[in-house]
Formats: C-alpha cells, structure tokens, sequence
C-alpha cells in the first residue's frame, strides 16, 4: 500500500506488479476473499485502478499488465 502512494514512479509500478502476483496466487483466487480488505481481490481491482490512471506511463502499463492476473473482470 506504501509503494503504491509513493512519489517514486518506479515505487509505484513495482506495487502494481507485486499486486498482479499476488492477485494471480492460488489462494486468492476464490470469491471468499472478496471482501474489500486489505489483501482482497476488490482491494487489488481498485488498488490497480488507482495505478491505471497514474500520470507516469510505466506506472499505467504495469497496472494494466498486473490486471490480466486478476481471476475476474470486476
């Protein structure tokens, strides 16, 4: 969460990646962990929302890249 609000653009893309990975881990792929917190695949979607509409391009691309991890289109 600190990487993603950071003012180094390369923090920031990095965040989106790490969320991508952990968005793509086994255990994160059921509907239960879909609750909003921390760790959740709705907090992931709306993290890499955020990331998507960065100003720096490498932060947008890799936002974009780490939501084709996501189980669903949400």
């Amino acid at each position: 969460h600190k990487l993603a609000h950071s003012k180094a653009a390369e923090a920031r893309a990095y965040a989106a990646r790490i969320v991508g990975q952990a968005a793509s881990l086994p255990e994160m792929r059921g509907a239960a962990n879909d609750s909003g917190q921390a760790g959740s695949l709705s907090y992931f979607a709306s993290l890499l929302t955020q990331l998507a509409a960065d100003p720096h391009p490498r932060v947008r691309l890799e936002a974009i890249v780490a939501c084709s991890y996501l189980p669903t289109a949400k």
